[in-house]
């Protein structure tokens, strides 16, 4: 997961498909980035809009 064209904040966490947490509030400067998944099925990715506006972000979800 990464994100392009963010503001600084912009934070994202992402849940596995049981509910657990994988990765917790992290900044969207920084890109989630591991080998593999621990189990197969739907992963929910939040994210945070810290500011009063509007933001405007492009995610990209890479799969190998």
């Amino acid at each position: 997961v990464s994100f392009h064209d963010h503001g600084r904040h912009l934070e994202y966490r992402i849940f596995a498909p049981d509910g657990t947490v994988l990765l917790d509030r992290t900044p969207a400067t920084v890109p989630y980035q591991d080998d593999e998944l621990p189990m197969s099925g739907d992963y929910v990715v939040e994210v945070i809009n810290l500011s009063r506006h509007d933001a405007r972000f492009d995610m990209h979800l890479g799969f190998h």
